[in-house]
């Protein structure tokens, strides 16, 4: 088994591979190399050697884009990672936005290393913004009220305690608007499992941190299975952060009440039985159509590390199939893991890679569904 990507980066490596971090719309690599992404198909990729220095993050690939970058290959004699060059293709984010698939991780905020007390249980190894520089694009969030603040915390009964408590959430909101802000053709999702109580708590959160300005608004939010707007319009408006909320109650001002626009399969080992895929108690059947998106989750009740490598490798495929046919003949358009970046293979990126095959062409591999036109051998 290997870990996929890598390591959480030291503040001493940041400049060295400031230049190679990946953006999910925008396909850049190192060196970066400068185009139109809205124009035409991107000059190819510089291969490097992950052997001879420090490796840039996680190729994730842009499925609204291109093809993915450099893939990490699994050598089974050493472990080590090499790469491939693979062409680049033209640029397609002219869809709605149901009509692609997202990789969410459970319990992001919980990263090791970061808890107050190291009891907290994490699901995560990597920071929030490591986790968007790499390809992650929906951010699973626990709010809380705790010491005064809206804190994240890996807790129950609705309250946070020392020994459940990771940070305030506003040093996360501000690394996701440095993100959008240096990234302006990447969308972010969050959901929040919401246990805040003071008024207008989570309203202020996100004023502060400077999130208003990307938020995406409930009005815009199709209803009754209608799809989405298009990718490119909701950039082209600047309206990049989707934002969902348990709590019903804070429909208008906190985010969009999660369960009129979602359909989501049980989490936990309930949720991993081989050959079902039920919803969670919240939501509504996973075949209801009249919510346009499907988030599965494939998660442990209790989250393992050691586990982590065999649970998002095939398993985690075969389980979105089974989902597919529950949720109506509907492929999800989340998928959210623990420990992302571990797997035996391909992957939680190779699950997407399938996601998005099957969403853009009926395809189990989005790199074959977009296919270089033909080139014009006829001789004048």
């Amino acid at each position: 088994m290997y870990e996929r990507g890598t390591k959480p980066v030291r503040d001493d490596q940041a400049e060295q591979i400031s230049e190679g971090q990946y953006s999910y719309l925008e396909g850049v690599q190192p060196p970066r190399l400068a185009y139109d992404p809205l124009e035409g198909v991107q000059p190819p990729r510089q291969a490097f050697d992950p052997l001879e220095g420090v490796q840039p993050p996680i190729q994730a690939y842009n499925h609204l884009e291109s093809v993915q970058p450099p893939r990490q290959a699994y050598n089974p004699p050493d472990g080590n990672l090499r790469t491939r060059l693979e062409a680049l293709l033209v640029v397609n984010i002219s869809l709605p936005f149901n009509k692609y698939a997202f990789l969410a991780t459970h319990n992001s905020f919980a990263v090791e290393d970061e808890a107050i007390v190291p009891v907290a249980m994490t699901c995560q190894e990597d920071s929030i913004t490591q986790q968007l520089q790499n390809g992650v694009r929906a951010l699973m969030l626990d709010t809380y009220d705790f010491k005064g603040e809206v804190w994240l915390c890996h807790s129950r009964g609705g309250k946070c305690h020392e020994y459940t408590a990771f940070e305030p959430a506003i040093n996360i909101m501000m690394e996701i608007e440095a993100f959008l802000s240096s990234n302006p053709m990447e969308i972010v999702t969050l959901i929040l499992e919401d246990y805040v109580k003071t008024p207008n708590g989570l309203t202020n959160l996100f004023k502060e941190a400077g999130l208003k300005k990307y938020w995406f608004p409930i009005s815009r939010m199709p209803r009754e299975g209608q799809d989405w707007p298009i990718v490119r319009d909701m950039v082209a408006n600047n309206q990049r952060l989707i934002v969902f909320t348990s709590k019903k109650s804070k429909q208008i001002t906190e985010g969009a009440y999660q369960w009129d626009y979602m359909v989501e399969n049980q989490y936990g080992d309930n949720g991993m039985k081989k050959g079902q895929c039920i919803n969670r108690g919240e939501s509504s059947q996973l075949d209801d159509k009249s919510k346009s998106l499907v988030l599965i989750n494939y998660i442990r009740s209790l989250p393992l590390k050691q586990l982590s490598c065999v649970d998002n490798s095939h398993k985690l495929k075969e389980m979105l199939r089974t989902c597919q046919v529950y949720a109506g003949d509907r492929w999800a358009n989340f998928v959210a893991v623990d420990f992302y970046k571990r797997s035996e293979g391909g992957g939680a990126f190779e699950a997407l890679d399938m996601l998005n095959g099957r969403l853009l062409c009926g395809r189990d591999d989005v790199h074959t569904c977009m296919v270089p036109p033909p080139r014009n051998n006829t001789v004048a």
